[in-house]
Order: structure tokens, then sequence, then C-alpha cells
């Protein structure tokens, strides 16, 4: 049986392997360190932690990542993603003050990609609402000038009204 502090060091391991084997393209094997971090950080935090919702942030963009691959599979993957980025949100926003403004801010931001993934004007609309607050938390934590998250966010705003005529964009304004 492992010792609770040595359980806390692995999740951490497992987290930051996870983060390397996205950035490296190896999803699988991402997806087996954040599981690992998720299970060990679920037991030792319960459900509403920070920590959990960090790990349970990674196994879902290994999901958005599968479904770029698996096309078969690519709405019940991203359906996925969506169930576990909103059990992230939250969790972070229960955390309130203890969550960092920009990790609210990815968490928003990767909801809409997921969201604008699935494709109905709909999943689109509330794609846009959730960029929006994301870039309205970047602005305010990054500023508004020479930001990669700010630009990125900006982005897919843009995408959005790029993709959707005006009419569709009113709707989406008139649920803002």
């Amino acid at each position: 049986h492992r010792h609770p502090a040595n359980n806390a060091y692995i999740s951490k391991i497992c987290a930051r392997l996870g983060d390397e084997y996205v950035h490296s393209g190896d999803i699988a094997k991402a997806e087996a360190a954040y599981a690992e971090s998720y299970e060990i950080r679920l037991s030792i935090n319960g459900p509403d932690h920070l920590r959990v919702a960090r790990s349970l942030h990674g196994l879902a963009i290994c999901r958005v990542r599968q479904a770029t691959t698996h096309t078969t599979k690519r709405k019940a993957l991203l359906r996925q993603a969506k169930r576990s980025l909103e059990e992230v949100l939250r969790i972070q926003i229960l955390a309130g003050e203890r969550c960092a403004p920009a990790d609210l801010a990815t968490t928003y931001h990767d909801l809409g990609i997921v969201l604008s993934k699935l494709g109905t004007v709909a999943h689109h609309n509330e794609a846009l609402a959730y960029f929006q607050k994301a870039l309205s938390i970047r602005i305010d934590t990054f500023g508004s000038r020479e930001n990669l998250l700010v630009a990125e966010t900006i982005r897919e705003i843009g995408k959005y009204f790029l993709f959707f005529s005006p009419a569709d964009t009113n709707v989406a304004a008139a649920a803002a």
C-alpha cells in the first residue's frame, strides 16, 4: 500500500507526464497518465478539489484530440469531453478565489472549442458565450495587447462570426 504523501507526489508526476505526452502527440499514454493522476487525486482529495479538476481537464483534452482521429467515435468523444469540462468548471467555480483566473479562462475556452466542434447552431451559440467569458478573464488577467491566449480566444470568436450569418449571430447576441 502506498503512503498518502507518495500518492500525492505520484499523482503530480502522472499529471506532468500526461502534459508531456499530449505535447508529444502520444494521446494514449497521456490518457493513461491523466487517468492514474485522476484516480489518485480523487481518492486523496475527494471530487471537489482543484487537483482533481486539473487531471479531469487533461482527460478531456485527450478526448478532444482522440475525436480528431476517431471519426466514428467523434461525437461520443466530444460529448465525454464536454461532460468532463463541465465538471471541471463546476469544481473551479466552487473553489472561487482559490482557482487561478487563467485556469478558469482555459476551461471556458476549451468548452467553447468542444461545443463548436459538436456543430449545431445551439452548440455554436453556447460556444460563443464561453469564448466571451474566456476573453474577458484573459484580458483582465493578461491585458489585451500582445498576449497569445487573448489572441487565440479572439480568433475563435472571429471563426464564429465568419461561419454564421448575421441572423445566427443575432440569436447569440440575444442569448448573451
